[in-house]
């Protein structure tokens, strides 16, 4: 950091920062001259107002084409930065100290073989090591921004090997970073004509490739995406016209970088990335208090989908901020509709911050005894030589006294210095309200001390109110494409049928696991699932059906069973709200109110006669109705209708 904290982009974990063409020039800015970004801003729109203003004819007297701008310009402008660095002309790329704090590498393309180089800050076993003890800054410039048509190509190394734009070989950033892990080979590139179709032809593929190359790799590394190491940051609208010559719209250009930066879901994305960033640079030092990381009996699903905006919020609540310690505990809830997919947000917080907490504990809350039984269980992971030397020792290792195992561990958690810990409630679904149901209990009695960070998910309203809170809601179409092909193991074809199967399914991610998984079972097209979803939906969804989802520890791998957990808690609280539920099924799923139902008797004399009691009741009396709505409401049912006060609606798939 800068000594007045300006903002510097270093490496973290031992990574670094590369790019190609103009994103070669900034890498090196900010990795190899340690520029802060304010300083490579300026620098970058000085250097641009210089390099992109002679232009030269497109062609020269072969016919060929040649390069529009002067290179001769790009490389005084980056050697005048270097001597306003403190540097000499001819630095070379390479680091002179192996414990430089940021590698960096920018990509060129081998005029001769058409191979990608990645011309490298740092020793590196695929590096062509004639080039790595030869080639200075600005060549390295030069060689990954020379675009055939913006620049000519440039000869480096002691062979005089020729390089042109590296965003030929690796038109993504993406493709840059998989070279430089090796993990996947180089882009095979045909040959490049000189002329100008074969130059037009290129930059035709290149146009499209880009955005190709990152759906790729989000789907073929979704593990680094599910564990928050992969972000992207690409502004959609405003430079479509915007071409790299035209420095000069600097203010189309800021206008249009503002504006996507301050939507809602990439500032979310941005908090998620920082706070992921921020997350590695804490002292991780715990000494005695830490325990091995496990996820054993936690109900996992491999084809997690992710999202960021959700999880972004559950990070701003719970993760630690850099160079503090927490002061009091952090309580985040996650409360919504069954199969809405708060368990597995919250094994996917779990996992992917697992390394920011001494010790992650993964609670079954359906019930207390279920509760009380993994408490006990987490005995087993505490340091050996923190045990008690009494009867606990025996429980702590596989003893049967349950009470003094519950006891122990929550004692060991309410230490005054044992503080980072996270405990993940699962599925606290039971209300011990006015006695409640058996199993019911009372989630604070089970919170240690008053430190630690503590993530709850549940059907139950009413528990927002112990902290931060969310209520979480259908995913987007996006998501749920996404979802959808996950579990159905091949890419969605969008059809009038696979639309409308979807809209049915209205973003409700244990639904369309299901549906996925049972078209690929049965090998069903969507048109007949769709059938059959119209006209058998009782059979396809209860909890009595086969199951077509891998099974978990919580049982609940379908719509019927999950639900029917609520109905039936439902059904032993309030008939009338049950009842309800029933009718509401035959009517639409939305805008439901007291005054239509009011108006149903006013409006008919035989209304008294002819309708239910128990509906009588509620289109008469307002007050019953609200109990019976808040009920349902408490459960997650159904929600409120934000563009109609006093008004509800219930998820379509549950509805049906």
């Amino acid at each position: 950091m800068a000594g007045d904290h300006q903002l510097r982009l270093l490496a973290l974990d031992g990574g670094g920062v590369g790019g190609t063409s103009t994103g070669g020039l900034i890498a090196i800015m900010l990795g190899r001259l340690r520029m802060t970004v304010d300083e490579c801003i300026n620098a970058y729109t000085t250097l641009s107002d210089r390099v992109f203003e002679k232009k030269h004819h497109r062609f020269n007297i072969k016919g060929n084409l040649q390069g529009r701008f002067d290179a001769a310009e790009l490389e005084r402008a980056v050697k005048r930065i270097l001597v306003e660095r403190g540097l000499d002309e001819e630095t070379l790329l390479l680091e002179d100290s192996p414990e430089a704090p940021c590698k960096v590498f920018v990509c060129a393309t081998s005029k001769e073989t058409k191979d990608t180089v990645c011309l490298t800050s740092y020793l590196s076993p695929r590096g062509r090591r004639h080039l790595l003890e030869s080639t200075t800054i600005w060549q390295a410039c030069r060689a990954t921004s020379a675009a055939t048509s913006f620049f000519d190509p440039i000869a480096i190394g002691p062979f005089g090997e020729e390089f042109v734009d590296g965003a030929r070989g690796k038109q993504s950033g993406l493709r840059s970073l998989q070279w430089a892990w090796a993990e996947v080979p180089s882009v095979n590139w045909h040959p490049v004509r000189d002329d100008v179709l074969g130059i037009t032809s290129t930059l035709k593929e290149l146009a499209t490739e880009t955005e190709k190359t990152a759906q790729k790799f989000q789907r073929d590394k979704r593990s680094l995406d599910r564990e928050g190491h992969y972000y992207r940051f690409n502004v959609d609208c405003g430079l479509e016209d915007v071409r790299l010559q035209e420095s000069a719209k600097k203010k189309e250009i800021a206008a249009a970088t503002t504006s996507y930066v301050a939507s809602q879901a990439v500032f979310q994305q941005m908090t998620a990335c920082a706070n992921s960033l921020a997350a590695r640079e804490l002292d991780l030092d715990y000494g005695e208090y830490k325990t091995p990381f496990s996820l054993q009996g936690v109900p996992v699903s491999k084809q997690f989908v992710p999202r960021p905006l959700d999880t972004a919020e559950i990070e701003q609540s719970l993760l630690p901020r850099p160079g503090t310690r927490h002061t009091g505990r952090r309580i985040f809830v996650l409360h919504g509709l069954g199969g809405i997919g708060k368990t597995q947000l919250a094994v996917d917080f779990a996992r992917r911050h697992q390394a920011v907490f001494s010790s992650v504990f993964w609670l079954d809350g359906r019930s207390e005894d279920r509760l009380r039984q993994s408490i006990a269980g987490c005995a087993g992971r505490i340091p050996s030589h923190q045990l008690s030397t009494g009867n606990k020792y025996p429980v702590a290792r596989g003893g049967t006294d349950l009470d003094d195992a519950v006891t122990y561990v929550l004692e060991w958690l309410a230490r005054p210095d044992n503080t980072d810990w996270l405990l993940c409630f699962d599925n606290v679904d039971l209300d011990f309200e006015r006695g409640g149901v058996a199993g019911a209990y009372d989630i604070q009695r089970y919170l240690p001390g008053d430190h630690g960070s503590v993530l709850v998910t549940t059907r139950l309203l009413k528990l927002a109110q112990l902290g931060d809170s969310k209520r979480l809601t259908k995913v987007d179409q996006d998501q749920a494409k996404a979802i959808f092909t996950s579990w159905y193991g091949q890419q969605l074809v969008i059809t009038k049928s696979s639309t409308e199967l979807l809209e049915l399914l209205d973003g409700l991610p244990l639904a369309l696991a299901q549906a996925a998984s049972y078209l690929r079972e049965t090998g069903l097209g969507t048109s007949s699932y769709l059938r059959l979803y119209k006209q058998q939906w009782d059979h396809l969804m209860s909890a009595d059906a086969e199951p077509v989802l891998p099974q978990t520890v919580d049982g609940q791998h379908n719509v019927g069973t999950t639900w029917t957990i609520s109905f039936k808690a439902i059904e032993a609280r309030n008939q009338k709200a049950t009842n309800l539920l029933r009718l509401w099924a035959f009517i639409g799923n939305k805008d439901l109110r007291h005054d239509l139902l009011q108006l149903g008797v006013n409006g008919n004399e035989d209304a008294p006669a002819t309708w239910p009691a128990w509906l009588n009741d509620l289109a008469c009396n307002e007050v019953m109705l609200l109990e019976a709505v808040r009920l349902l409401l408490r459960y997650s049912m159904i929600e409120t209708q934000e563009s109609m006060p006093g008004s509800y609606a219930m998820h379509p798939v549950a509805h049906r």
